[in-house]
């Protein structure tokens, strides 16, 4: 076995996975060994001890971020996405302005938003403003929060959650909104909720979900991007 082939349990889950979808799956390269070795799995094994039950979780991972939205991590995006992040912009300057006014009125307005710096150029708005009934909303690259999201680990579940989106945003360009809508309409005639059937929100509630029945895995912006994962050592 060469320093970057996967081991043996790596090799028994894609067989399983290989067996169960009747398909090949994506095959496992050097960036995703060297992921592996600074993820402990629940029983603190690392890299090449990792079992065949921990490979095949993170194999799901992949499988719940496909090729196509794996390739925007790190990128800008196609064209038209950056209006997106604009917008999240204009609507985190008019909520700080808006606050202001009503406290310097003693009319309340809540605390000023804050800006943070998230994964991958991510700007997370705290305490900014979300569509009304959600905690979290991305425009883009930004992501709005409301209210500040506690404890650690819901943070990071509904940070994975956003980035999705951000993927989603980055592949889809300008027409993401069009296609998001479009999917809404698509799940009402199919008789489902238009948000909990949209598919854009189906994957990045499966991500969430996987993340947390699995939270020793890699956030989602930490995995490879397709063209890594091909690398492979002599």
């Amino acid at each position: 076995m060469t320093p970057d082939a996967p081991p043996p349990a790596a090799e028994e889950a894609l067989a399983r996975a290989r067996s169960a979808s009747g398909r090949a799956p994506e095959p496992l390269g050097a960036a995703d060994l060297a992921l592996a070795r600074t993820h402990p799995s629940p029983s603190g094994r690392t890299g090449d001890a990792w079992s065949a039950e921990d490979w095949a979780a993170y194999l799901a991972l992949k499988e719940r971020v496909p090729p196509g939205l794996r390739r925007y991590i790190g990128a800008r995006g196609r064209r038209g996405a950056k209006v997106y992040d604009l917008v999240g912009r204009a609507l985190s300057a008019h909520i700080r302005a808006w606050r202001a006014i009503l406290r310097a009125l003693h009319r309340g307005g809540g605390p000023p938003p804050r800006v943070e710096r998230g994964p991958d150029r991510v700007r997370l708005v705290v305490e900014g403003w979300p569509i009304p009934g959600n905690i979290g909303t991305t425009f883009g690259n930004t992501v709005h929060l409301r209210p500040d999201p506690a404890p650690a680990e819901r943070r990071r579940l509904l940070l994975n959650h956003e980035y999705v989106h951000v993927l989603q945003t980055r592949r889809d360009g300008l027409s993401f909104i069009f296609r998001y809508l479009w999917a809404s309409w698509r799940a009402m005639r199919r008789g489902e909720h238009r948000y909990w059937g949209n598919a854009y929100e189906q994957e990045a509630y499966a991500v969430e979900r996987h993340l947390a029945a699995h939270p020793w895995l890699p956030d989602v912006w930490e995995l490879p991007r397709p063209e890594e994962e091909g690398r492979r050592g002599g």
